[in-house]
């Protein structure tokens, strides 16, 4: 057989080059196949190489992808693969409330941790620092916070009643209105007065809603208060953070070129006179961190559960009336304050209710093991990645009947004289030692703008014939109404 025969029998090297990458494919798919999890690890499932579970999680919907496994397949604890790690599902109230209440000190930890209070790691300082917060908050609840709520809350009803009047079959997402209301209220009570001038107002919004609100977001892919870097491929979380880089870059600028105050000066001050530790408990840095949390994750979450409200209350215009209902009676056209709310109790199931069936941020921010921690009999390791999935809480069919409508009525004792429940079981600010600080302020302006917008218009969905999937909504950095628009009509 001569050389040129034989040349063309023998593999070429692309050839070779393509069957060792199949093989090393073929031998990493098994090891990662065949690798088993430590002894009473919770059941779970591994996905493909390298990605894991990520495509069947993909979309904008993963924390209801996640709550159906939970309560098909696997149980209230379970793992998925997110890129090359393991990661806990807490999938019922029982299982969240195990590991986040009764072993929080245990699974309150934060991969990479930085300067943003949020992701700082569990830590005797970081404890030390969660109570100046506390205290600091409560400090600046004591100013007149409802007055600077209600003040904004007239704005904003008077900007969305221009609108109207100018054309009133022009359709809107009702974020437009509560983002930049809300944006203005944090810097109100964190700086004392509004960073954002007139000039400047259609940039802040475009800025503030276009990682919730932008249509090429995607999902557990672009929620960086869901997953950590360490969890996710570079590739997927990229465009992410440069969209949060932009935000944060915008928000600094305007805090550090604020006139009149030295807003860090400010704060810090209340901080350290919160503090009970003799060393310096914040540096300028942390502390930047923190109020740029203030700034970003509570804009997003207050303004987004009031547009939540608009949007199931356009849906159920019964429901609407009924609540406008109670507001004439009790209130009439006079202001709301939060000594009226106690006893409006149909407002309050309202608000518990949107709560409930769009809790803001569905999947949390990850939790890291400290130690060894067992949840509901199963073993979770230390350096665990641990979420919990809130969506799955408030919709739980075995303690909510029919889960997937809004009905605020469900939180009414009906024998006592339809007077509000307050229910444990809907946990949207979470629990346990990482909870939202943002809870109380967070209720406060939704009860004051739902109460002032029910005062002033009455809101319908902008086209017939909407199903129930088209009002899921989308998570992207929260669980926001995207793409839905309504009307708004004058009272």
């Amino acid at each position: 057989m001569d050389s040129a025969t034989l040349s063309t029998m023998l593999p070429s090297a692309q050839e070779y080059t393509l069957a060792s990458c199949c093989l090393v494919i073929l031998i990493c798919a098994v090891m990662y196949r065949t690798r088993k999890a430590p002894g009473h690890y919770p059941p779970g499932t591994e996905g493909l190489p390298i990605i894991g579970s990520l495509t069947k999680m993909g979309g904008t919907n993963a924390e209801r992808i996640l709550a159906e496994w939970g309560w098909l397949h696997y149980g209230p604890v379970f793992y998925v693969k997110i890129g090359g790690s393991r990661v806990v599902v807490l999938n019922t109230f029982e299982a969240v409330q195990e590991g986040f209440l009764k072993n929080g000190n245990s699974l309150s930890g934060r991969f990479a941790p930085n300067s943003s209070a949020a992701f700082q790691d569990y830590s005797p300082k970081w404890k030390e620092q969660r109570r100046s917060r506390i205290n600091a908050l409560k400090s600046v609840e004591k100013q007149d916070v409802e007055a600077v709520i209600l003040q904004q809350a007239d704005k904003m009803c008077q900007a969305l009643e221009d609108r109207i009047q100018g054309d009133n079959e022009t359709s809107f997402m009702p974020a437009e209105f509560t983002t930049l209301a809300t944006f203005e209220i944090v810097s109100m009570v964190v700086c004392g007065f509004p960073i954002c001038k007139n000039a400047d107002r259609k940039e802040f919004l475009r800025l503030l809603m276009d990682p919730v609100y932008n249509q090429t977001c995607r999902g557990v892919f672009s929620c960086p208060y869901a997953m950590s870097s360490e969890t996710l491929p570079p590739f997927l979380i990229s465009s992410s953070q440069a969209s949060q880089r932009k935000r944060i870059k915008l928000v600094l600028q305007h805090i550090r070129s604020a006139e009149s105050k030295d807003f860090v000066s400010g704060f810090h001050g209340k901080l350290r006179r919160s503090s009970s530790d003799t060393e310096e408990c914040f540096d300028e840095q942390q502390l930047t961190g923190y109020v740029t949390d203030l700034f970003l994750a509570g804009t997003d979450t207050m303004a987004t559960a009031v547009a939540w409200s608009v949007v199931l209350l356009a849906a159920n215009p019964k429901r609407q009336s009924r609540l406008q209902e109670e507001i004439a009676r009790v209130l009439g056209d006079k202001a709301p304050t939060m000594a009226d709310f106690d006893g409006m109790h149909y407002t309050r199931g309202v608000i518990q209710e949107v709560f409930r069936l769009r809790p803001v941020f569905p999947l949390s921010i990850s939790h890291k093991s400290t130690s060894e921690v067992t949840v509901l009999g199963f073993n979770i390791p230390k350096d665990t990645t641990v979420i919990s999935n809130l969506w799955a809480v408030h919709n739980d069919a075995k303690y909510w009947k029919k889960p997937e409508k809004f009905q605020p009525e469900r939180h009414l004792d009906t024998v006592n004289n339809n007077e509000f429940i307050k229910s444990d079981r809907v946990i949207p600010f979470s629990i346990g030692p990482r909870y939202c600080l943002g809870g109380q302020l967070a209720t406060m302006q939704h009860f004051i703008f739902l109460v002032r917008l029910m005062q002033k218009f009455t809101f319908s969905l902008e086209a017939v014939g909407l199903n129930a999937q088209d009002l899921h909504g989308a998570t992207s950095i929260v669980l926001a109404p995207r793409g839905i628009r309504v009307r708004a009509t004058l009272r």
